[in-house]
């Protein structure tokens, strides 16, 4: 959609990043009373074929106010469609 493309190097290179590894071993917190579910869905290029997928986004919002992101994951898009 916006023409950017990067490699697999590049990628590695971002997500390889001191911050990056800090943050997905920081503590949470041990209860979540509030929790968002929500997703983003694209459509990529995988073996030759334009496939759906979905980045799930998961974040919580602790007793105090205070918002993390627990997780992201990628997997196949769900759709009435599909």
């Amino acid at each position: 959609m916006y023409g950017l493309e990067y490699s697999k190097s590049a990628i590695s290179t971002i997500t390889d990043r001191e911050e990056v590894l800090d943050w997905q071993q920081r503590p949470l917190s041990g209860c979540y009373p509030i929790i968002y579910l929500d997703a983003i869905h694209y459509r990529v290029r995988d073996q030759g074929m334009v496939v759906h997928r979905a980045v799930y986004t998961v974040y919580g919002v602790d007793a105090e106010g205070q918002r993390d992101v627990l997780g992201l994951y990628i997997g196949a898009s769900e759709g009435s469609r599909q």
